[in-house]
């Protein structure tokens, strides 16, 4: 009988290895997510922090959706088929850590997200991490997935110019306020150095890897004025559409294109250097390097059409992120495109006209309260 006993021990040994093994794995993927969970939401915050308070508790809550079938993904994707299981039951741990953090702080009396942390965003918890798990399985190879270098060159350059300005924009603001005393003066400024240097440091990349002037398609001519004018006429068509489904969805609208101009009127000096700046310098630096380079390098990588719309949407979060304008989003998406298919269409010196002529149409009101004042 001996014989019998050890196998039937060793058996049952080895299932409370492998048992505890899958809770150690579950919590372990349970634990992972709440941490990235929290990591991710950091940028979602900032951007919808303009956003009433309703609504905004809403948005954050959606964003964990896509923020966990890309965590499900990933994990499918790097550990196999074998993970599936351990996945399903981290997503009940998950589910049950976001349930603790809520008794938490009712206890505590500490605020907290109660939509995300709600039943909504307890069956997200629940779903989307195995959902993204199974199509992390349907993904093609990594070898097929692989971005072709002037694809990677435009992420790059995007992410390159995002950060830049993030940073660059605040650190100069906050200097030519010091100097000037004028906070409105400091921003202004800040735009008008930083934005041909952000154009500079992403053109220069650009041509280091082979995207140099040349495959802009960057005209001046006739065609190119009047298609540009014409981008330009239907921006102005779109705004008005554009902000009522901004209002109807963040309850509030930026009714213009310029985020952050406010209602009280300007010192002279920073109405017309504002006009100036935003209205000339920032199109032709931001179409250069986003248009010119960006655009041109995931159009190569994806093809024309995916390429605009990639560039389109990054173009839009930027804004979203640096400028501080989710409840411009609407907004920034429709006149992302614009400018992404009259580059497509007609060239980058097209697309920096219909710019020109959109930004210079925002900022002029600015420059008349200010002369009216």
């Amino acid at each position: 009988m001996r014989p019998v006993q050890d196998v039937t021990n060793t058996g049952r040994a080895g299932g409370v290895r492998g048992a505890s093994g899958a809770a150690v794995r579950a919590l372990a993927i349970g634990t992972g997510l709440v941490i990235w969970l929290f990591v991710a939401m950091f940028p979602v915050a900032y951007a919808t922090a303009a956003v009433p308070s309703p609504l905004r508790l809403r948005l954050v809550t959606a964003a964990m959706a896509p923020i966990w079938l890309a965590a499900g993904a990933w994990i499918r994707r790097r550990y196999g088929a074998a993970f599936q299981g351990p996945l399903v039951a981290g997503s009940a741990v998950l589910a049950l850590l976001l349930l603790g953090l809520r008794l938490l702080g009712d206890a505590l009396g500490v605020p907290y997200n109660e939509v995300a942390f709600g039943w909504p965003g307890l069956l997200l918890a629940l779903t989307m991490p195995p959902l993204g798990g199974a199509l992390g399985a349907r993904l093609p190879a990594p070898r097929e997935m692989r971005l072709a270098t002037e694809g990677k060159m435009a992420l790059a350059a995007a992410v390159l110019w995002a950060g830049l300005e993030f940073g660059l924009r605040r650190q100069l603001a906050l200097m030519f306020f010091q100097l000037t005393g004028s906070p409105p003066g400091g921003g202004v400024l800040a735009m008008l150095v930083s934005f041909p240097l952000l154009a500079l440091a992403v053109t220069g990349l650009g041509a280091t890897l082979g995207i140099g002037r040349g495959r802009w398609e960057f005209r001046w001519d006739r065609s190119a004025l009047l298609a540009g004018l014409a981008g330009g006429a239907v921006v102005l068509a779109l705004i008005s559409a554009a902000s009522w489904v901004d209002r109807h969805l963040f309850g509030q609208a930026a009714t213009s294109l310029v985020a952050d101009s406010g209602s009280a009127a300007l010192p002279l000096w920073v109405a017309a250097l504002f006009l100036v700046t935003n209205g000339l310098v920032v199109p032709v630096a931001e179409e250069l390097a986003w248009r010119g380079v960006i655009q041109t390098g995931f159009g190569q990588a994806l093809g024309p059409l995916r390429g605009l719309l990639v560039t389109a949407v990054l173009f839009a979060l930027k804004h979203v992120i640096v400028d501080w304008s989710a409840a411009r989003l609407t907004t920034l998406l429709a006149l992302s495109l614009v400018l992404g298919v009259v580059r497509w269409r007609r060239g980058t010196g097209a697309s920096t006209v219909t710019h020109v002529v959109m930004n210079t149409v925002a900022s002029a009101p600015i420059l008349i309260a200010s002369l009216g004042g």
